[in-house]
């Protein structure tokens, strides 16, 4: 009698059953991952407008459309540029670099040099000479006013340039000093204006052989338009111009020191006394 071996293979297939089954559990969620469609590319944002620090840098378009300029052209040839900052406290904003100034009848005053200043303080300086200056020039001085020479305009310093001073308008683009202006020909003609000048000659504003009339009648003017000015009597530093600004200060405080010195007095030199015994003391007939 022969011994059989058991039958062992019927009882692995259920076995290998639950293994691939685990198998195909393991796999299908990697397949479907990798069979899901890719997502759609999200579409591109809508460009956010432009702020103010996107918008064009260029100073003249910045300036340009400013309220004061606009005036401005009325009356003077003038560059916007753009804003000044420091070092310090120095800086303005809404700046042009003043050329000449247009008359009522459209001639053309030119500044001896451009001038640096805020856009307020050109416009003050421009009425001034058009409104003012233009025609007491004429009244006074006998002569039509053809050219302004002007001392300064922006500089970053302290007052007077005294280290540790207080910060000048100057340094604000705030203030015009101004030496004196030039005269033209009267009428057209080359003949010299009553207080002897020629064409083209400068009249200093603080000279006392000046007319006293305009001098006294430009200090007035100056002082209702400008908050301050200063020239000789002031101190030493204005002898020789007049600074004018528009300088605000509580309870709208105004300075107005501008001495208008009287004109030299002629000098009288009394002649010799005659020595006794000349010819004409004896009452003979000078020679030939």
């Amino acid at each position: 009698m022969s011994l059989q071996k058991p039958q062992s293979r019927p009882a692995l297939q259920p076995m290998r059953l639950l293994c691939v089954v685990a198998l195909a559990l393991a796999v299908s969620p990697a397949l479907a991952e990798k069979r899901a469609p890719a997502p759609k590319p999200a579409a591109p944002a809508a460009s956010a407008p432009a702020t103010a620090a996107q918008k064009p840098s260029d100073p003249k378009a910045e300036t340009a459309t400013s309220a004061c300029q606009q005036r401005l052209a009325e009356f003077a040839a003038f560059t916007p540029l753009a804003e000044l900052s420091g070092p310090g406290q120095c800086g303005a904003t809404d700046v042009v670099r003043l050329d000449a100034i247009l008359l009522k009848d459209k001639t053309r005053i030119p500044l001896s040099q451009p001038a640096t200043l805020r856009c307020s303080m050109a416009e003050g300086v421009a009425l001034w000479v058009r409104d003012d200056m233009a025609a007491l020039t004429a009244a006074e001085l006998g002569a039509p006013l053809a050219g302004l020479v002007n001392y300064e305009s922006y500089e970053c310093r302290g007052q007077n340039r005294i280290a540790g001073a207080r910060m000048s308008e100057h340094g604000r683009a705030n203030a015009f000093d101004i030496r004196g202006l030039r005269l033209g020909s009267p009428n057209g003609s080359p003949t010299a204006p009553r207080n002897s000048k020629p064409n083209g000659a400068m009249v200093e504003f603080t000279s006392p052989i000046v007319s006293k009339g305009f001098r006294e009648a430009l200090r007035k003017s100056a002082c209702t338009r400008f908050t301050t000015v200063l020239g000789p009597g002031s101190d030493r530093y204005h002898e020789d111009h007049i600074h004018v600004d528009l300088a605000e200060r509580v309870n709208h405080y105004r300075l107005c020191q501008w001495d208008v010195r009287e004109p030299p007095v002629p000098v009288t030199v009394p002649l010799p006394m005659p020595r006794p015994g000349t010819r004409a003391e004896a009452g003979t007939a000078p020679g030939r």
